[in-house]
């Protein structure tokens, strides 16, 4: 189980500096570094640590590292704004503002991580875990037999979840604010691209949900999901780019 652990929070970190790549300037460098950033959490799985539930678990948690700094960037965007592609119930567009981002942003994580404990365990764990501290309940009881290493290990989920908040401090810092992209880049970007992303991946997560209540494979569904995730953020890099050179 420690080993496991360290061997997750270890490809996490290498997938952190791995990141810097995916800034060049040079598109297939940075094409390159996406496609291995996002073949790392297999390592794990490679290495005969992890079960292929716990890649879908780090997903999960990069997606909660990158919303809490989307929340910063809302703020602090000083770009051209643009019309939304996002609607809203009146069907006009979007009117991108944090609390508007959180809810949205929070409740497809919050379902995300329903959908994921399914098969990784860790975050549905937490949440009976939760619902047995204010109910007095033994939810867990329900849960059966646990598959995952990762899953009662929460100092190895914290870990990684550090390392995603920290590389992403970074690029907030280094990127955001010191090179300026922050000018380039209004709200409404950072609202689309951020939302965006994360409903493409909630999509992929239940189409997943249903492959593997077909086929009973994890595999599948962990690479259902990574070859999503790796076509959707070199899609996101080049329309990204194409953005900041307009502005």
């Amino acid at each position: 189980m420690a080993e496991a652990r360290w061997r997750g929070i270890a490809a996490t970190l290498a997938g952190a500096l791995l990141r810097k790549f995916t800034k060049s300037d040079r598109s297939w460098v940075a094409t390159t570094a996406l496609v291995l950033v996002n073949l790392l959490p297999l390592t794990a799985v490679l290495w005969r640590g992890w079960q292929p539930g716990d890649v879908l678990v780090v997903y999960w948690l990069e997606n909660i590292a990158i919303g809490f700094w989307a929340c910063l960037r809302l703020h602090t965007a000083r770009g051209p704004e643009r019309p939304s592609v996002i609607r809203d119930r009146a069907g006009g567009h979007a009117r991108p503002s944090v609390p508007l981002f959180v809810a949205l942003y929070g409740f497809f994580t919050f379902v995300q991580g329903g959908l994921v404990g399914a098969v990784g365990q860790g975050p549905l764990l937490w949440y009976l875990w939760l619902a047995d501290k204010l109910t007095g309940a033994d939810f867990t009881m329900s849960l059966g037999e646990n598959s995952s290493v990762l899953a009662h290990s929460p100092g190895g989920y914290l870990g990684m979840l550090l390392i995603y908040l920290f590389s992403q401090g970074l690029a907030f810092r280094g990127d955001w604010l010191k090179r300026g992209e922050r000018d380039k880049l209004g709200r409404v970007d950072v609202f689309d691209f951020t939302l965006g992303r994360m409903l493409v991946l909630h999509f992929t997560l239940i189409g997943g949900f249903f492959l593997f209540g077909a086929t009973g494979s994890e595999l599948a569904w962990a690479c259902l999901l990574i070859a999503l995730k790796i076509a959707l953020e070199v899609t996101l890099y080049y329309f990204s780019r194409r953005r900041r050179a307009r502005s």
